[in-house]
């Protein structure tokens, strides 16, 4: 991050696409914005959560939004596919001490803040990512008519993946129905719908 805040400035338009990892940091509480980490690298699964944030392995998603908010861009937009990536929504659109209101943002989530992403039915990438690159074959519209094709299609294709894995969510402590994937689409300044694909 520190070599794009150098680089870039207010003519420039930052956007960052992220397929990673992310969950509460105390899973015994929903994320939100201070209960939520993203997993950036991991040598393997901490046995405690909070350790391996205090010990740098894995980045609270208010870590990542403020080194965000350093980048001089004139837009930025984030977009997350991650397991309640809805919870990191409020740090960059006005809810970080960092975050300058006069700057247009969006915010692009492949998940409520309650739900998993899913893996695409043949497991090598996130659902959500498979259906935005999908919707970018297209090169009419904007960058927003992409994203709410991606947004319906993936909650279309989560029902059957949703419907296998719905017992095995239940016994490892999740509701039944956390795979109900809805991606949420912030854009308060409406920048991806001035965005084109072609």
């Amino acid at each position: 991050m520190a070599a794009l805040a150098a680089q870039l400035g207010p003519t420039d338009r930052l956007i960052i696409y992220a397929n990673v990892h992310s969950g509460a940091i105390d899973p015994s509480k929903p994320a939100g914005p201070g209960n939520d980490a993203i997993i950036l690298w991991s040598e393997k699964k901490p046995e405690v959560r909070a350790f391996a944030v205090a010990g740098g392995v894995w980045i609270t998603a208010a870590e990542f939004a403020g080194m965000v908010h350093k980048v001089p861009a004139g837009e930025v937009v984030v977009m997350f596919d991650a397991c309640e990536s809805g919870a990191i929504t409020p740090l960059f659109l006005r809810n970080h001490p960092d975050d300058d209101p006069s700057r247009p943002e969006a915010v692009v989530t492949s998940a409520k803040f309650d739900q998993v992403a899913n893996f695409a039915a043949d497991g090598s990438m996130g659902l959500f990512t498979e259906q935005f690159g999908l919707s970018l074959q297209s090169t009419e519209g904007h960058l927003e008519d992409a994203v709410m094709r991606a947004v319906a299609a993936t909650e279309k294709a989560a029902i059957p993946i949703c419907r296998k894995k719905a017992l095995e969510l239940e016994k490892l402590g999740f509701r039944a129905n956390s795979c109900d994937q809805q991606p949420t689409v912030h854009d308060p300044d409406g920048i991806l719908a001035h965005m084109n694909l072609e």
